[in-house]
């Protein structure tokens, strides 16, 4: 078999082909892995839910809290 590695849904589905490569001349490996997309996200959550936090918390010790707006 040629060797080839098909990686089209490597980005959207994490998932990489390869054929005919050195550890496996004579079959499919299918590598699957986590996609960027899914990282993005993850980190997008927890930023949000820093967000929150802080919000929620109240003002700090550092900062005054005004009564009045001038």
């Amino acid at each position: 078999m040629p060797r080839l590695t098909i990686d089209l849904f490597a980005k959207s589905n994490g998932i990489i082909i390869k054929v005919g490569d050195r550890s496996h001349p004579n079959a499919v490996e299918v590598v699957a892995c986590y996609p960027d997309w899914g990282e993005r996200c993850e980190a997008t959550v927890q930023r949000f839910t820093q967000v929150l936090e802080n919000l929620s918390s109240g003002p700090s010790i550092n900062q005054k809290k005004v009564d009045y707006v001038s």
